[in-house]
């Protein structure tokens, strides 16, 4: 059988803090304790990369697996030429899941707030009680300094941080500095590149520090470092009020920090049914008005029942004419490519209408758990809301 080639398997390290686990990625089925051997050396990465390099998909590699069967690109296949930006290595953080948002298609285990209402809906749409996620981590601070230090000293490394919102976690802020004392101590010429997702939401003081400590670092070790922070928020105002339970004017305070402050700004809107119609041109004027330097990361939303083809419209309606769409965005090169594949990514997708009576409870779920109002806040979806809802 030909090789299933993964470059990802050299190229990423996924470190939970909250589990004190270690994987290569994050489709990875299962992770495993931290040892003090490189993770190369591992028992179970060495048994991956060998079932890998014979052609036989390793059970810890399935949702790739499964991805390829179906004919989507996967993990693997995205990543294989990507993860290797400037000969580095992808060492990505999870941080334990304190975050103060409860965005109506996030769940319990990435935040602490939704955990705490005692029931969410989940991906299939049903209510169930929530599990309040650990939100200490379980690893020393030195044990991840000696593991980052016993990388490749000769390779640069992105260094990211995920889970919950890393902006009010105590984790990001105690671990930052010391992780860049670890990686540049042993090579202070190498270039680090931090990417961090925000809602963007926390208090000014909290972003300020940030950028604090990445300058301390810059000026002690005269390095090279990147600062990448990809903003997730897809609609503007009460839209986006609802769809996050943030507050507008908090988020834009912030945001503008971070647009001073970054070298780079991506916009990373989680693609969902809300997003449709007029609220995209309106969310979209929005971030030509900011001139964010990065790209247009969109992602979908996890659950089936809250993709925009619930609302039987064709999603790549809104994208009948690119050329004039990008010229009045003034979109750059990086940008542009972000989006020529989102739009082909829209263009393929199933109608999911017979979804929507599912979307709809959902949507009554949310807003009896957190005192929302959808109907007056979409007022344009509140007839198919309440039809659909009344279809159950």
């Amino acid at each position: 059988m030909a090789s299933l080639e993964c470059k990802i398997l050299d190229n990423e390290i996924n470190i939970d803090l909250s589990t004190a686990k270690i994987t290569h990625c994050c489709k990875m089925s299962s992770f495993w304790p931290i040892g003090d051997e490189p993770i190369k050396k591992n028992s179970i990465s060495k048994d991956i990369r060998t079932s890998m390099k014979k052609g036989r998909w390793h059970p810890y590699c399935d949702a790739c697996k499964q991805d390829e069967e179906k004919g989507y690109t996967s993990y693997r296949q995205t990543n294989g030429d990507t993860t290797n930006v400037f000969d580095s290595l992808n060492v990505i953080i999870q941080l334990p899941s304190y975050c103060q948002a409860s965005c109506f298609y996030c769940t319990d285990h990435l935040s602490s707030t939704i955990a705490g209402y005692g029931s969410w809906v989940d991906f299939q749409g049903k209510l169930r009680k929530t599990k309040m996620p650990s939100l200490k981590p379980k690893v020393e601070i030195g044990k991840i300094q000696d593991y980052i230090a016993s990388l490749d000293p000769k390779r640069n490394i992105q260094l990211g941080f995920v889970g919950g919102e890393p902006f009010i976690t105590d984790a990001f802020f105690d671990y930052i500095y010391p992780i860049l004392e670890a990686a540049l101590g042993v090579n202070p010429k190498r270039t680090v590149l931090i990417g961090a997702t925000t809602n963007s939401h926390n208090r000014v003081e909290y972003t300020q520090r940030f950028y604090e400590l990445i300058q301390q670092a810059r000026d002690r070790f005269k390095s090279t470092i990147i600062t990448d922070i990809a903003v997730s928020i897809e609609n503007i105002e009460s839209r986006a009020e609802w769809s996050r339970n943030l507050v507008w004017q908090d988020f834009i305070t912030v945001l503008d920090v971070h647009l001073k402050n970054a070298n780079i700004t991506h916009f990373k809107p989680c693609w969902n049914f809300t997003c449709m119609g007029k609220p995209l041109g309106h969310f979209l004027k929005f971030i030509k008005d900011k001139k964010a330097s990065g790209s247009l990361q969109f992602n979908y939303v996890n659950q089936h029942h809250l993709r925009p083809q619930v609302l039987g419209k064709t999603p790549g309606s809104v994208f009948t004419n690119p050329t004039s769409f990008f010229s009045w965005l003034d979109l750059n090169d990086a940008q542009r490519g972000g989006f020529d594949k989102f739009k082909h990514w829209l263009s393929t997708t199933e109608d999911l209408t017979h979804l929507a009576p599912l979307t709809a409870k959902h949507i009554y779920n949310v807003d009896k758990i957190r005192g929302t109002d959808f109907s007056k806040t979409f007022p344009e979806l509140d007839y198919w809301y309440k039809e659909n809802l009344n279809a159950l």
